[in-house]
């Protein structure tokens, strides 16, 4: 479990490390709980603070949440929805692949995209 949470938090520095200058972000760390960074705002400003402060929070992740439980925090996610000065949102989803209801996880996804 050490080996998947190392390789999750430098995928998701790098992906943080990549958005354009003008994005909002925000980090949902899930098991059989969730939790989102920054909770008080759907999300935050890409800057330099914002940034800094995300990528020293990834650091300290651990594999201590729990299963892998998807459904509860993508529901989370999607109730939160896009921000009203955004043309489009992304959501970038890292699992170990031990998805027990994805079933559900697929349909949820479906009926919130943009198909």
């Amino acid at each position: 479990m050490y080996q998947t949470i190392k390789i999750a938090r430098e995928a998701l520095n790098l992906f943080l490390q990549s958005l354009p200058s003008n994005s909002k972000f925000n980090i949902c760390s899930y098991g059989s709980d969730f939790e989102f960074l920054f909770d008080s705002a759907r999300s935050v400003e890409y800057n330099d603070a914002n940034l800094n402060f995300a990528l020293e929070r990834i650091n300290t992740f651990e594999a201590d949440f729990g299963g892998t439980e998807i459904f509860s925090p993508l529901k989370a996610i999607f109730q939160k929805g896009k921000p009203s000065d955004c043309d489009e949102t992304h959501i970038f989803l890292l699992t170990d692949g031990a998805v027990f209801n994805s079933g559900q996880v697929i349909n949820l996804v479906a009926q919130n995209s943009n198909l």
